[in-house]
């Protein structure tokens, strides 16, 4: 396994956490649960494309 892999897996194991954590905080300040489903998608999507860069 390649340094690059090994980096991969730390921000990965990292990043989960940290979007959980941010939905759960959400979720208790903010109640419309599809409005939530949404922000949560967009986060993540935006977590992915850091990540792609970040790795080419």
């Amino acid at each position: 396994m390649s340094d690059r892999d090994r980096e991969s897996i730390i921000l990965l194991r990292l990043s989960i956490p940290i979007i959980q954590h941010a939905a759960a905080m959400t979720l208790r300040t903010y109640p419309a649960e599809l409005t939530l489903t949404v922000l949560v998608c967009l986060v993540a999507a935006l977590e992915g494309t850091i990540f792609a860069v970040f790795k080419e």
